[in-house]
């Protein structure tokens, strides 16, 4: 018969009942507890030891340990004073604490303020943004998130207002190119950002022909460089009031082997006279030819189908090329023969 009794073993209080236990009573090592019960029967100290504590950095704070009873064969692996069964972190011997001295930050384009100081965790800085990771809401974005804008002038509502520079929140995406980033921009889907006036159109001469403009809602504040009263926003000529028109005076030509009279009319002020023949490019049909598909030849008679033809002297068509070698030119050659 044994009357239990609560001792310590392994740093840690157990407690054994009273009762009859088999076997004979002895206990080597006098600890009060029978060495058929007693799982260190020549340790009287059952493998327990005191630590008498300390103050400790563990995850970034100081903690205060008191003195304890603990295993006496748990040692002290990283050599921080605590012995490893009642160490958090056995293998570090700065347990999860790092020095930072903080600093001054952007995140979410806001600037944060982060003081020197112990923190928890082991330093690590991921993306290299200069804020540890276990402070770093953005461990893997060096920007944490954070645009910078120029700012500048911008017409908003149809007034031009200055915008100073400045963080912002998010990726620099700017929808509709104002310049302005989205998350800032009123209007981010509008390049004029509300800015519109009506106009009633009208019809005007461009490159000398009529266009018709529809009476609507344009972007962008009025203006007409050139005074042609075409707003700048539709003009393609902006800076020209007779958009690339000029009057042609007309006149007769020898096109095609025969004197055409052309009208006066407008045309394009760019298009030139690539031929010197003084019609202008866009309007003659042989832009490039001087002569117009035109050729004199002196006529005479000639023998076909075993009659005399008389060809007179005058313009023909064509550039006065003989491919039959008949001595009648092409171009008169192919009348006769539609004659025939």
């Amino acid at each position: 018969m044994w009357q239990g009794g609560t001792f310590l073993i392994d740093g840690v209080s157990v407690t054994f009942a009273g009762g009859m236990y088999n076997g004979d009573w002895s206990d080597r090592d006098n600890d009060g507890i029978p060495d058929s019960l007693d799982p260190y029967p020549d340790d009287p100290n059952n493998n327990s030891a005191w630590w008498a504590g300390g103050m400790f950095m563990i995850d970034g704070i100081t903690v205060t340990a008191g003195g304890q009873y603990h295993r006496a064969n748990a040692g002290d692996a990283d050599s921080d004073g605590i012995p490893d069964d009642l160490d958090p972190y056995p293998n570090d011997p700065t347990n999860n604490t790092f020095w930072w001295n903080g600093g001054v930050f952007v995140i979410d384009g806001r600037q944060i303020t982060f003081v020197p100081n112990y923190y928890a965790g082991n330093g690590a800085d991921s993306d290299g943004d200069g804020i540890p990771d276990s402070l770093d809401p953005y461990a893997h974005d060096s920007t944490n998130d954070s645009s910078w804008w120029n700012g500048g002038w911008f017409l908003l509502n149809g007034e031009y207002s200055f915008y100073p520079g400045q963080y912002y929140a998010g990726p620099p995406i700017d929808s509709d190119g104002d310049g302005i980033p989205d998350v800032l921009d009123p209007y981010p889907h509008d390049p004029w950002n509300n800015t519109h006036f009506h106009w009633n159109g009208g019809t005007f001469l461009i490159n000398g022909n009529p266009v018709t403009f529809p009476a609507a809602n344009y972007n962008g504040l009025w203006s007409d460089r050139d005074g042609d009263g075409i707003p700048d926003v539709a003009d393609p000529y902006p800076d020209d009031m007779n958009n690339n028109t000029v009057w042609w005076g007309g006149g007769t030509f020898l096109i095609d082997g025969a004197y055409v009279s052309m009208m006066g009319q407008y045309h394009r002020a760019n298009s030139g006279d690539a031929d010197n023949d003084g019609i202008p490019d866009d309007l003659d049909p042989y832009p490039g030819d001087a002569s117009n598909n035109s050729f004199w030849w002196q006529g005479g008679t000639f023998t076909i189908n075993n009659n005399n033809v008389w060809f007179p002297s005058q313009y023909y068509r064509g550039n006065g090329g003989d491919g039959d070698g008949d001595g009648i030119p092409d171009g008169a050659d192919s009348v006769s023969k539609r004659c025939q």
